[in-house]
């Protein structure tokens, strides 16, 4: 409905952008009809919060059209028409901040009107301004294609000789535009699906990709610094044992860390981040503090404060990353600082998870109970860690009695929820299994034991590897004690 899409688009804006978006109304070249700007004073009276925000047509009748009686069909209409204005102010904006694509454009208004020595001289600006963009995105790749293509044409039709360099610059861009394009897609795909390593291998051209990278590798490092890190991300998949493609993204990274925009380092701490928590899945324990540090990073650079909302995984991997290393403080400093900037359908159970995460960590065990108790399974993710915490907890506080009963509903669910990742159903799927057969092992099973554990460190993926290989050592010197005490 128009009523629910206005509501909706109203609390996107604060005060300042509401007062811009009142400049553009009132331009006479964008908006030529004075009802929508009476429903701009209307709306105006809840801008400051616009969550009070109710469509009443009574009222908007009466603040719009004072001398005529109620058409409800005329205020739908109005108001259909100021959504439209509103998405036309929205493109406005966005145009406006993207300086290129006014230059690509007023290039082809140029061309078209044949004025060459403007076109000549908005033509060496452009250029220029590419030359010195050090983030190179699809966009910028786009925008080089157009422009050469401009020139191109702009001095074909004038008979200047066309050089074969011409042609290979054109080539050139379109090349990295698909080679970043591609590179893309198979991020979005790992963070997002999470697909096997295999299913990268088979996509089309991966590997010709690949080699065209490392075949020019210096200069890709150099010119075109987003393909190199996200060569360097996609390594890190397809070659995860190969530490070599961490260490230096995250070299890269610092070195040019003030050259970057917010929202690519972002991307590359999140490649970063993930690979340091498949590592830990992998219990390479050093890494947990590798995750932590670039977390610490993140933070110390207020990136996370730059975005409107933070993703919960994000806000939750953070502070996993601190307890997992002991830096409690830390991690309750993280959480006051950035619990406001959780979506709102997502905050409570992102709140309870990170708090129970907290006070588990601080063996509040009793507190971190009831806390848990009140999350949310508004995904699968929520309850899988949910049911996870829950065997922690029962299994540190000595109460084995609750566990058998929670993995049995966390196996049920795993196999008839189809919407769950591959590797999120065996990660989590894993971890039950193996407490499963330690808390049915008899006391004194000692070679069992020692089964168990060589099978987990053998292990690639088990959610909480870590935690599982440290109750097996605490269990094996238990046995050991109980074997002495029988002896004296």
């Amino acid at each position: 409905m128009r009523e629910s899409k206005i509501v909706e688009f109203l609390k996107s804006f604060n005060h300042l952008e509401y007062k811009r978006l009142g400049d553009f109304v009132r331009s006479p070249f964008h908006n030529k009809n004075d009802s929508l700007i009476l429903l701009y004073d209307y709306f105006a009276n809840f801008s400051k919060d616009f969550n009070e925000l109710y469509i009443d047509y009574n009222e908007i009748a009466d603040f719009v059209f004072p001398d005529d009686k109620l058409n409800e069909s005329r205020v739908r209409s109005l108001v259909s028409n100021f959504v439209k204005l509103i998405e036309s102010f929205l493109s406005y904006a966005f145009f406006e901040k993207n300086s290129i694509f006014q230059k690509t454009g007023l290039l082809n208004a140029l061309n078209l009107r044949n004025l060459p020595k403007n076109f000549q001289a908005v033509l060496n600006e452009t250029i220029q301004y590419q030359k010195i963009q050090f983030n190179r995105d699809e966009d910028y790749y786009y925008n080089q294609i157009y422009i050469e293509v401009e020139y191109f044409n702009h001095f074909l039709e004038r008979s200047k000789k066309i050089e074969e360099e011409d042609f290979s610059k054109i080539n050139e861009n379109m090349n990295l535009f698909f080679v970043l394009a591609k590179l893309n897609l198979i991020h979005f795909m790992m963070f997002h699906i999470q697909t096997d390593t295999e299913t990268y291998r088979r996509f089309w051209l991966m590997n010709e990709i690949i080699s065209y990278i490392e075949d020019n590798l210096n200069w890709i490092s150099k010119e075109h610094p987003n393909i190199y890190m996200k060569y360097l991300i996609l390594m890190t998949i397809v070659k995860p044992s190969d530490e070599s493609y961490f260490r230096n993204l995250k070299k890269f990274v610092i070195n040019n860390y003030h050259k970057f925009s917010s929202e690519v380092l972002q991307y590359v701490f999140g490649g970063l981040t993930n690979y340091c928590m498949v590592r830990c899945n992998g219990g390479d324990i050093g890494f947990k503090t590798e995750r932590f540090k670039v977390y610490k990073l993140i933070d110390d650079n207020d990136l996370f404060s730059k975005e409107i909302y933070m993703h919960f995984v994000d806000f939750l991997n953070a502070i996993i990353s601190a307890t997992s290393v002991d830096k409690i403080a830390w991690a309750e400093k993280f959480f006051d600082k950035y619990k406001d900037k959780i979506l709102p359908e997502m905050k409570e159970p992102t709140l309870a998870l990170a708090r129970t995460e907290i006070l588990y960590h601080k063996k509040q065990y009793d507190e971190a109970i009831e806390v848990l108790n009140t999350v949310s399974y508004n995904n699968s993710y929520f309850y899988m860690r949910t049911k996870r915490l829950f065997v922690n907890i029962y299994y540190d506080m000595g109460n084995i009695e609750p566990i058998p009963y929670i993995i049995d509903a966390a196996r049920h669910y795993l196999k008839r929820n189809t919407k769950i990742s591959r590797i999120n159903r065996e990660l989590f799927l894993k971890f039950f299994n193996y407490m499963s057969r330690l808390i049915n092992l008899d006391h004194g099973q000692k070679a069992k034991l020692k089964a168990i554990k060589y099978e987990l460190i053998k292990e690639v993926n088990v959610s909480g590897k870590e935690w599982l290989l440290t109750k097996i050592e605490e269990l094996e010197k238990n046995t050991e004690r109980q074997k002495t005490e029988i002896q004296d």
